[in-house]
C-alpha cells in the first residue's frame, strides 16, 4: 500500500488532491491510502506517532511553517526511509531552494487531474514496486517500510522480529510465510531463525555473518555452503557491474 499525505491550507484544493489521487487508485487497481493536513505543523504531530508516509503532496505557500521547512524537516528527520515530495506552487521561482529538498516532481497551479495522474504514475514506475517495500500489520494497522531498511529477521516463536536501519519492532509474522513474498525472496536465510538483507552484510566468514550494524549472526552447519556460494556469487555480480560502469 502506498501512504500519501496531502499538505495544503486550501481545503478545497486538498479536496480535489484527494479525489484525484483516488481515483487514480480506483483506476489502476494501486492500493492507496491518503491523510489530508492543512499545515506542516499538523503534518509533523500526527507524524511523530505514526509511521512515515511514502509520498507528501506539499503546498510551498503554507502559512506558519512553509513547504520549503516542512521538506527541510522531513529530511532530517527521515533520512533512512525516503519519502518522496511533490511540490505543488502557484508560483515557479523555487528551483534553487527546492533542490537540497529533492523533491521527486513540482506542480504548478492550477493543477489538472492528469498532471496529478502522471506524477502519480511516475512516483510508482520509478519508486514503488511491491519488492521494495514490506508491509506488515502492528496494532491493527497496515504499514510498510523500504525493503532497504532491513538488516535482518529474527523469529522469535510465534512473533517476528525486524531489525532496520532506524530500530526493531515485534510483529505477529512467520518467518517462513514472509521469506515466501516478494520481499522476502531478496533476503538470504542463515539459520532456522534468522534471515538477512545481502546488502548489509559488512563482512562474513564460513560460520559467521557481521551487519552493518555490528551485530554478529551465527550461520547454521547446515546452511553454511549454500550461504557462502550465494554471498560469493552477489560479490561477483557486484564486481562486473562496476566494471561495467566504468
Amino acid at each position: 500500500m502506498i501512504r500519501v499525505a496531502i499538505v495544503d491550507d486550501d481545503q478545497s484544493f486538498c479536496g480535489f488532491m484527494e479525489r484525484c489521487v483516488e481515483e487514480y487508485a480506483a483506476g489502476t487497481g494501486t492500493a492507496v491510502e491518503t491523510e489530508v493536513f492543512l499545515s506542516g505543523e499538523d503534518f509533523f504531530a500526527h507524524k511523530q506517532a505514526h509511521d512515515d508516509f511514502d509520498m507528501v503532496m506539499l503546498d510551498i505557500e503554507l502559512s506558519g511553517m512553509n513547504g520549503i521547512e516542512v521538506g527541510e524537516n522531513l529530511r532530517r528527520s527521515n533520512r533512512d526511509r525516503q519519502t518522496q515530495i511533490l511540490y505543488v506552487s502557484a508560483k515557479e521561482n523555487y528551483a534553487l531552494d527546492l533542490f537540497r529538498n529533492r523533491p521527486f516532481d513540482f506542480i504548478i497551479k492550477p493543477v489538472s487531474k492528469e498532471r496529478v495522474f502522471r506524477a502519480l504514475r511516475e512516483y510508482i514506475n520509478e519508486y514503488y514496486t511491491v519488492s521494495n517495500f514490506f508491509e506488515y500489520t502492528l496494532d491493527r494497522k497496515k504499514h510498510s517500510i523500504s525493503a532497504s531498511q532491513i538488516l535482518y529477521l529474527q523469529s522469535n516463536r510465534k512473533k517476528l522480529i525486524v531489525v532496520t536501519t532506524t530500530g526493531s519492532m515485534e510483529i505477529y509474522d512467520k518467518l517462513d510465510d514472509v521469506l515466501q513474498t516478494e520481499t522476502g525472496r531478496n533476503l538470504l536465510r542463515i539459520h532456522r531463525c534468522y534471515a538477512v538483507n545481502p546488502e548489509h552484510i559488512a563482512q562474513f566468514s564460513f560460520d559467521e555473518i557481521v551487519m552493518d550494524n555490528g551485530e554478529r549472526l551465527s550461520i547454521s552447519r547446515s546452511l553454511r555452503q549454500s550461504v557462502r556460494e550465494r554471498l560469493l556469487l552477489t560479490a561477483h555480480s557486484r564486481m562486473l557491474e562496476r566494471s561495467a560502469d566504468q
